[in-house]
């Protein structure tokens, strides 16, 4: 069996609301969808982040493909190492997007020949379902609180909310949510790199009153330095994110003992494989995972389920993005949480189905945003 073809789309999701953080804001999760055909009929598919730049990361997809065309879908290994022992080695970051979703796709392949879902072949689930966090938009202190305690009759113990926007506002976020969620609940706050290290020391300070779990990228990603610096100062548990993007990145981060959970995805690290070595890179370390999900649709959830299910140490309160989607371009739900949890797809491959008809849609929805921009 061989790989005939690889397609890709350019999909616009809307989300139910606006997001957004101390980054920017968004009103759609943008995707590119790769579908990857073989010569005896198999076809898989996969998913690139792509939100803040599409066209380039659609681009990088179909440069990707002459790397995998021609050969057996078996070979996931030899596709990364084909694609980044040349010129790709030096844009990591935007290739390790599209390799992404061309690797999913290949998983896909692999476990539907098979017969098995993706989690056996990577070396059998430890749970057969993800712990994920209550995620609370920034709103008015009173409407946060209402949400942290709807978030924890319905079972969620891990609760998470955006900072680093403007301190007072911070704390009274802050300390809405501890009040709604309730004083033996997980809450963990993401800065996104809004801070310098003398604001994250001191507003971290005042923030630990309410018993935090830890705190996302307080600083930059590129200053570790300054990420070690505030652990060191702080007393409260640290988190590296956006400063975790590639292997290379968590390594050097574990070096300086700069955080204290590491938070990372699929797309990130270049596929499933690399994700999965990345964690155990963390593991070596004694520290732990918290899956990352950038904006997503339902194709990259199921493939981080699927390898998440693997990772010995995966924290609780993973991260979730599809469930803010107000549709998805799969046939399955995942958009709904069973008691803060998403249980494993146990299909073969992903365990998923590509709606092509919601991928028509949400095509045209994304050509009508570009023409609306003109």
């Amino acid at each position: 069996m061989r790989v005939s073809s690889v397609r890709s789309t350019i999909v616009r999701v809307p989300y139910r609301e606006a997001s957004f953080s101390a980054i920017d804001s968004d009103a759609a999760a943008t995707e590119v969808i790769v579908q990857v055909e073989t010569d005896e009929g198999l076809s898989g598919i996969g998913e690139s982040l792509a939100t803040f730049c599409p066209e380039a990361v659609d681009a990088a997809v179909r440069q990707m493909a002459t790397f995998v065309v021609g050969q057996s879908p078996f070979e996931v290994e030899p596709f990364y190492r084909r694609a980044f022992q040349g010129r790709w080695q030096f844009y990591r970051r935007l290739g390790h997007v599209a390799a992404a979703g061309i690797e999913m796709a290949l998983w896909d392949v692999v476990g539907k020949a098979l017969g098995q879902p993706v989690h056996r072949l990577l070396g059998g689930a430890l749970r057969d379902r993800i712990d994920h966090y209550c995620w609370l938009q920034r709103r008015d202190p009173l409407v946060m609180a209402e949400q942290a305690r709807r978030g924890r009759e319905q079972g969620f113990t891990v609760f998470y909310l955006k900072v680093g926007i403007e301190p007072r506002a911070d704390l009274a976020a802050v300390e809405a949510v501890r009040a709604g969620a309730g004083a033996d609940a997980l809450l963990r706050v993401d800065a996104n790199g809004g801070w310098s290290t003398a604001e994250a020391v001191k507003i971290i300070r005042e923030l630990a009153r309410f018993d935090l779990d830890f705190v996302e990228q307080p600083v930059a990603i590129t200053d570790l330095e300054g990420l070690a610096e505030v652990r060191r100062q702080c007393g409260v548990p640290i988190c590296i994110d956006q400063g975790a993007w590639t292997q290379w990145d968590i390594a050097a981060a574990l070096r300086r003992q700069a955080a204290d959970y590491y938070c990372s995805e699929p797309a990130r690290c270049g596929g499933l494989l690399e994700f999965k070595k990345a964690c155990a890179l963390v593991a070596s370390f004694h520290a732990r995972v918290c899956r990352h999900a950038g904006p997503e649709l339902g194709v990259a959830a199921a493939a981080a389920l699927q390898v998440c299910a693997t990772v010995p140490n995966l924290t609780i309160g993973n991260q979730a993005a599809v469930h803010l989607c107000a549709d998805d371009v799969i046939v399955e739900d995942l958009r709904t949480f069973d008691r803060g949890t998403v249980l494993v797809p146990q299909g073969p491959g992903l365990g998923v189905t590509l709606d092509e008809k919601k991928l028509a849609r949400y095509a045209e929805a994304y050509r009508a945003s570009l023409a609306g921009t003109r």
